[in-house]
């Protein structure tokens, strides 16, 4: 989305939120009619521009997206007869009733939910991967979660998700919704489920197929939400070793859907991680080029030693691919919040370094450093140990003194 409109952004929303049924409808409905544009770039930009004024208008209880005129658009677009308009719409009502539970309510009573579930029960392909591509969101609250579980999830999702001749791209994003009800306690993961997943995660990963690869990352990433998700990867070792030889792969998108996989071990959000777990999954990544090559066995992988996994990490955090480095740093702070990371981190000779000196290439960039920065100070205030007394105090010292790309995001590092 362009600068300048971002900016306006909570300026229109106010707008929106006080205006007249004329205005109103001028105003939105010039936005809808480029959500319904058949160029995917003015489609999508539309589609950014009308989930941020919905983000904004938190602020004013959501006063815009109850607007009758807001509905009557939302609901004549999810029975688009272009289907690729139509996922939009969809995408569009997920992310409006994952903000909030009235909004769901509301919505569902006068049938826009349903219209979701008479869509993906269509007969039509074609309509229905539009619809399955937008269903993970699905999973991203807690009251569309519960409705799609029973609505569809329990009625036929669970069978068709692990139904080897159903379509690809229907049986990932329905694993991916069914990880999420998962992570979330909507839905319980049983035996059958357990191996059910595993299966899949494994023959997907090492079919060797870009696609399978990219959607067992996917999968992955909200499977290990759960501990018992991470006890699944770590339950077949042929799995095991294949995921985390994913970490090899130069092709800068699967680095960095790799990364992104690998951070939610490490995620305490849904499920608190055993420590054994997280060391095994922190230790395999320093030693995969050994198992790969059949240097060593999984049992011989060291978890009481973390220097190799760090020296990986900080050589990916010196890639000069925004995107990757921040995905790499997502990753870095998870693992650090696990205290017994924090002393292997702090003996890289170049840790302090990075985290300080290093020029950050974006403002999120630099934004994660100081979050990093600030929870190690804040862990570390009563530490007795020497070592990690010096390290603390050089980054607070250095805290001072970083360094962000003002000349491209706008912003004076000084005044953050």
């Amino acid at each position: 989305m362009p600068l300048a409109i971002r900016s306006h952004i909570p300026k229109i929303t106010a707008i929106l939120d006080q205006c007249d049924d004329n205005t109103f409808d001028e105003y939105v409905g010039t936005l809808f009619q480029q959500l319904n544009d058949e160029s995917t770039e003015v489609g999508l930009k539309a589609l950014d521009i009308i989930r941020k004024i919905v983000q904004e208008s938190r602020a004013y209880n959501f006063s815009v997206v109850k607007r009758p005129i807001f509905e009557s658009y939302l609901q004549k677009g999810l029975q688009h007869e272009n289907s690729v308009i139509m996922m939009r719409y969809f995408d569009l009502l997920i992310e409006v009733t994952n903000a909030s539970q009235d909004i769901f309510e509301a919505y569902k009573s006068k049938g826009l939910m349903d219209l979701l579930v008479q869509t993906y029960q269509t007969n039509d392909i074609l309509v229905k991967l539009t619809v399955v591509e937008a269903i993970p969101k699905m999973g991203d609250s807690t009251w569309n979660a519960k409705f799609i579980n029973e609505a569809l999830v329990q009625k036929s999702m669970l069978e068709e998700c692990f139904d080897e001749n159903a379509d690809f791209y229907v049986r990932k994003n329905l694993a991916v919704l069914i990880a999420k009800l998962i992570a979330r306690g909507t839905l319980s993961l049983n035996q059958k489920l357990k191996g059910a997943f595993g299966n899949m995660c494994k023959n997907w990963i090492v079919s060797g197929y870009k696609e399978e690869l990219y959607g067992v990352l996917d999968v992955i990433a909200s499977l290990v939400l759960k501990q018992s998700g991470v006890e699944i990867i770590f339950g077949n070792e042929e799995l095991q070793v294949a995921f985390f030889a994913l970490s090899l792969k130069t092709d800068t998108t699967m680095k960095q859907k790799f990364l992104f996989t690998y951070s939610q071990f490490f995620s305490e959000e849904f499920d608190k991680k055993l420590s054994a777990y997280m060391k095994k999954a922190l230790a395999m990544v320093g030693h995969i080029e050994d198992l790969v090559q059949m240097k060593k066995t999984i049992q011989e992988v060291p978890t009481n030693s973390f220097d190799r996994s760090f020296k990986w990490l900080l050589k990916v955090l010196h890639v000069p691919f925004v995107d990757i480095e921040q995905e790499a740093l997502v990753l870095l702070r998870n693992i650090l919040r696990f205290d017994w990371s924090v002393m292997d981190f702090a003996k890289q000779e170049n840790s302090v370094s990075y985290l300080t000196e290093h020029l950050a290439k974006s403002k999120e960039i630099y934004d994660l450093k100081r979050e990093i920065i600030r929870e190690i100070v804040t862990r570390l205030e009563e530490s007795k140990d020497i070592f990690l007394i010096e390290f603390r105090k050089k980054l607070i010292a250095g805290k001072s003194n970083m360094k962000g790309p003002a000349d491209k995001t706008g912003y004076a590092t000084e005044v953050l």
